[in-house]
């Protein structure tokens, strides 16, 4: 339309090698100095994908150059101007959200315009040119989107949110982190937590830039240009890559009387406006991160909410009362005044912090970060991942039921998409050690029985098929820690069960007067969600009475001589230890009884008194001889209200008479009852140990779990020789126990058994050991080449989980312990790469997860790396060194010759040999040609090392020859002479024709 005339076609692009379509003018009459209005438009329509219901992003690429001042370009939608521009300086890349234009239309027409407005006559020559290209329309399947609300043609997702929350259950009562992406690049992100009442519990903050990355979007401000300022920094930040500095500092000029101090109610200041505007009714907690590099105590921050339907609400901070430290510290500003401000209608449409000078010459500056509590882009330049932390945290008496969030997302324009997502909060039990009952008065070695009961308040029952665990410890501070666990099948709401506990009393450590604590736990470590885990322990005290109690050992009763002759004095040396706290009075009795009769008889004229103070020992000496033979003495020790009387006799043997012993005891029938005992219950060791030439002088036994070894006195039964050692633990886990036996000879004899084992586990917890099965190793032969890699896999399964499984490696002198990875339909493997030859052994170690980390191990098996994988003579580590195949017996010829074994070595990778020297460990490179001359190329080597070929292998005939080198012929020359005559002719007739050229 118009007098101006347009050029329009396909053209080349100015800037790709491709083509475009291009619009030109040069004003009327073609000549580019007279203009007047006139446009030119080209257009097409276009079907709308979903009848308009989806959402629509237009793309293309516009360049326009021109002079003319009142040149513009538009893009347009049925008309509607949604992009106007004018020269570009190259190509403009057009992204519109299209969304609203093309709502409920089937079709559509989109133009390019060219448009000169106004009329002008120039001196010089002036021109139009307007390039597009690469237009087109991105949808998506309208079954596919996303969010509800499709407007402006945005989606995105959200995620981190877990379906189900227990409140008040730690660990599963909060939302933790939100992610929000989005193919657009939103200006803001806000999210909202509805009861389900639909009421509004929480919402975060819109900023558009808490984290001040990027300046459009926040507007800096001071008022005065020499000594106020405020600017975006990267120098320091807290998080991201920028934060805003404020600055206030006097201004010294290069002369006197240029300088300017800081004025009073100097301001420097930011402010970010919000498009997505919340109600202050909405209003989330509010913080910000600050850094005070130069104080005044005269300056002061001011936070504001600027609003609208409100008067706008603001708090000040004192500089004085934030650290300063040259450190980043965050600031919440008081709950008591959101409250207040949360009483006030209206709308926020901004943030603004300023740092004010509240005395003149007020020198500060403060840099400010992260403000919350609002989504934050992911990074410094993607702004279509954002993330909020620390959401929401739903609490004992948090309404239960279907909550639903609300992830917003915001352009410029408040165009808006959304997406709610439902979760599901569950409510949780809350246990209680409801009492604990405890003796009144226990005496030393008594028996104590301890109560407790448990409760749940609610509001959740827990089934019958959950187990509860209930513990007891019992202890002194820096003594015994004993401690117990019971279980009890689920608790409904308000129900009360009872268990009990006993515990053998202990008199403790002397200090602690025989004080004990007592601690009474339900759901220790919170296999139970709970919302309420304070309660879940219950503490007293109970108080032991001290008694004595004698005892003596094997050990404690010593023969000087052990092995005495005939009417020889013997020295029967006796240690009676008072174990208790109490003073005791002590009788000492000695029978003796010669193996063939029946009765004990009294050595002496009675019991020998010994007084003994608690905690101690004392030693009686008592003479003695006897005839040749083997004799049973027999020593009793006792007092008055003892604690234990099973530990006053000691049965020991003595042969008077009698050669020279050389023969150790012999220790049989090792026995340990029960193999699996209860924490703090008894376990007895007992076995049978004999002497054929002597009697047992005494017999320990060695416990060990692994970490800690203890040494037990075996007491013997009776005259016959079955001797025992009882213990009990207070620690769970697998034990090692060893008997150790000595005689009475001269020359003291002793024997050792074997190891054996039991274990110690707490109670109604299962003790089943894992699974381990269909142990397997790839390759399946167990057989692997030298920097191949075994996989050695199991079936590993157990009703509790895994722990811990690891796969056990030796070479025989070295072990190896690997964890073994997988776990996925219980499947466990190690892959293993094998760098050394030898034959190796490995076994499968399993823990499970339970509190009694029941142990299995599995057999051994083994597997080979052989020096020589394919037996063709060459060490499969120099195969791998030339680059061979350590697997292709082919790949080797023996080419030993004379006192020279080498071999000939085939690297595929380069389509050549290389050879191998054995005597000299040493590969070398071969030449190739053909030396016989029967068309085919020979492989060269030098066999002695001395840096010549001296044979060759013929791989058609796989014949070994001797090579020698011929003689090279020295070349020669061919003289031309020519006559001067004819030499003269020759140049003559070369110049003529150089002349007529």
């Amino acid at each position: 339309e118009g007098a101006i005339k347009w050029e329009s076609g396909y053209v080349d692009d100015p800037v790709e090698e491709d083509t475009c379509y291009g619009i030109s003018a040069k004003g009327l009459f073609g000549g580019g100095y007279v203009w007047s209005p006139g446009y030119v438009k080209i257009r097409q329509d276009v079907k709308v994908p979903d009848e308009g219901e989806g959402y629509y992003i237009l793309h293309g690429k516009v360049f326009a150059v021109s002079d003319v001042e009142s040149f513009q370009w538009q893009i347009l939608v049925d008309g509607t101007a949604i992009e106007t521009g004018y020269s570009t300086g190259g190509w403009l890349i057009i992204r519109e959200n299209i969304t609203s234009y093309l709502k409920s239309k089937g079709t559509v027409t989109i133009s390019f315009k060219v448009e000169v407005t106004t009329a002008s006559v120039t001196t010089e020559q002036q021109e139009i040119s307007a390039y597009i290209d690469s237009f087109w329309i991105e949808t998506a399947p309208i079954t596919t989107e996303m969010f509800a609300n499709s407007s402006r043609g945005w989606w995105g997702d959200a995620s981190g949110l877990d379906t189900t929350y227990v409140s008040g259950a730690e660990g599963k009562d909060t939302i933790e982190r939100i992610d929000v992406e989005s193919i657009a690049y939103p200006k803001e992100v806000m999210a909202k937590l509805y009861s389900p009442k639909s009421e509004l519990i929480k919402a975060s903050m819109p900023l558009p830039d808490p984290s001040f990355e990027e300046e459009g979007y926040t507007y800096l401000f001071a008022n005065d240009e020499k000594t106020t300022s405020s600017r975006i920094q990267e120098t320091l930040h807290h998080g991201g890559n920028r934060a805003v500095e404020l600055r206030m500092s006097n201004y010294l000029g290069t002369w006197e009387f240029q300088n300017e101090d800081v004025a009073k109610g100097a301001v420097a200041g930011f402010r970010q406006n919000i498009t997505h505007g919340i109600t202050l009714a909405e209003l989330p907690e509010l913080y910000f991160w600050y850094n005070i590099e130069r104080f005044s105590s005269s300056a002061v921050l001011n936070y504001t909410i600027l609003t609208v339907g409100s008067t706008p609400k603001f708090y000040t901070i004192p500089l004085s009362i934030l650290q300063n430290d040259n450190q980043w510290h965050r600031y919440d500003i008081p709950a008591g005044t959101l409250h207040n401000w949360r009483q006030g209608g209206g709308k926020i449409t901004a943030i603004e912090m300023r740092l004010i000078a509240d005395e003149e010459s007020t020198e500060s500056t403060v840099y400010i970060d992260d403000l919350g509590y609002s989504f934050m882009p992911e990074n410094a330049t993607d702004r279509t991942k954002w993330h909020i932390e620390d959401f929401y945290t739903f609490v004992g008496g948090t309404k239960t039921g279907k909550w639903r969030v609300d992830v917003i997302l915001a352009d410029g324009s408040d165009y808006r998409v959304e997406k709610s997502i439902q979760i599901n909060v569950d409510a949780a039990a809350n246990l209680d050690v409801y009492n604990v009952e405890v003796p009144a008065s226990l005496k030393e070695g008594e028996t104590g029985i301890f109560t407790v009961q448990v409760k749940n308040h609610g509001p959740k029952a827990i089934g019958e098929d959950t187990p509860i665990n209930i513990t007891l410890a019992i202890y002194q501070e820096d003594g015994d820690y004993i401690k117990m666990r019971q279980s009890v099948a689920g608790l409904a709401v308000d129900e009360v069960k009872t268990v009990t506990f006993q515990w053998t009393a202990l008199y403790g450590k002397e200090e602690n007067e025989g004080n004990w604590k007592i601690i009474a736990r339900v759901n220790e470590n919170g296999e139970i969600a709970e919302w309420e885990m304070k309660d879940n322990w219950y503490a007293s005290e109970v108080n032991v009475e001290p008694r004595p109690d004698v005892k003596i050992d094997m050990e404690d009763v010593l023969f000087v001589p052990g092995h005495p002759q005939q009417n020889e004095t013997i020295n029967i040396s006796i240690i009676v230890h008072n174990i208790g706290y109490a003073n005791a009075s002590a009788r000492i009795k000695i029978y003796k009884r010669g193996v063939d009769e029946d009765k004990f008889v009294l050595i002496g004229d009675g019991s020998i008194e010994k007084f003994i103070e608690g905690k101690s020992k004392a030693r009686v000496v008592h003479t003695w001889m006897a005839d040749n033979g083997t004799y049973h003495i027999k020593v009793e020790v006792s007092c008055d209200d003892e604690i234990n009387t099973g530990n006053n006799v000691v049965i020991k043997d003595i042969r008077v008479g009698g050669g020279m012993d050389f023969t150790p005891p012999v220790i049989e029938s090792v026995r340990i009852e029960p193999e699996i005992q209860v924490m703090g219950q008894i376990v007895n060791i007992s076995a049978t140990i004999s002497d054929e030439n002597t009697t047992i002088e005494r017999a320990t036994v060695t416990v060990s779990n692994g970490t800690q070894e203890t040494e037990h006195t075996m007491r013997r039964v009776g005259t016959t020789d079955i001797y025992y050692a009882t213990i009990s633990s207070s620690k769970v886990g697998y034990y090692t126990v060893v008997i150790q036996a000595w005689d009475t000879s001269v020359l003291q004899n002793m024997a050792e058994t074997e190891e054996a084992s039991f274990r110690v586990v707490y109670e109604g917890i299962e003790t089943d050991p894992p699974v381990i099965k269909a142990v397997s190793i790839d390759p399946p032969e167990a057989k692997q080449v030298v920097s191949g890699t075994v996989n050695i896999s199991a079936y590993i399964e157990d009703e509790s989980g895994i722990e811990r499984a690891v796969v056990i490696i030796s070479d025989g002198t070295t072990e190896e312990t690997h964890e073994m990875d997988g776990g996925e339909n219980h499947i466990y493997y190690y892959e293993k790469e094998c760098d050394t030859p030898g034959t190796f052994s490995y076994y499968i170690d399993v823990v499970d997860a339970s509190a009694n980390a029941n142990h299995n191990r599995s057999a051994t098996h083994s597997f080979e790396v052989p020096s020589d994988y394919d037996m063709d003579g060459v060490p499969d580590t120099v195969e791998l060194s030339a680059g061979s195949d350590p697997r292709n017996e082919s790949d080797v010829i023996n080419v030993s010759v004379g006192g020279e074994e080498g071999y000939l070595l085939w690297v595929a990778g380069n389509h050549t040999y290389r050879y191998w020297d054995r005597d000299d460990d040493e590969i070398r490179t071969v030449t190739e040609k053909d030396v016989d001359g029967d068309g085919q190329e020979d492989v060269l080597f030098d066999a002695d090392g001395d840096g010549r070929a001296d044979y060759y292998y013929n791989e058609a005939a796989k014949e070994l020859r001797v090579y020698e080198e011929q003689p090279e012929e020295e070349p020669t020359e061919t003289v031309w002479i020519l006559p001067p005559l004819a030499l003269f002719i020759l140049v003559c007739i070369g110049f003529i024709a150089v002349r007529k050229r």
